[in-house]
């Protein structure tokens, strides 16, 4: 799943910064999951979950950790 695109693709044109803040704020949250795996888990396994890259363009799950 390609994230960016499918925030991005129907944004309004004609929104200043801090709509377009809040629109990706809404968006995101209709996609993704509250996940508490970070919370739940080793200490070994939080470190790599924290130092981890995201590649925005190739989501494979929607479950977040804020």
């Amino acid at each position: 799943m390609n994230i960016r695109e499918l925030i991005l693709k129907d944004m309004p044109n004609n929104l200043n910064d801090l709509e377009k803040a809040r629109y990706v704020y809404l968006k995101l949250g209709d996609i993704v999951d509250f996940s508490t795996k970070y919370n739940n888990t080793s200490l070994d396994e939080m470190g790599l979950m924290y130092t981890s890259n995201i590649d925005v363009t190739n989501i494979k799950n929607n479950q977040v950790n804020c």
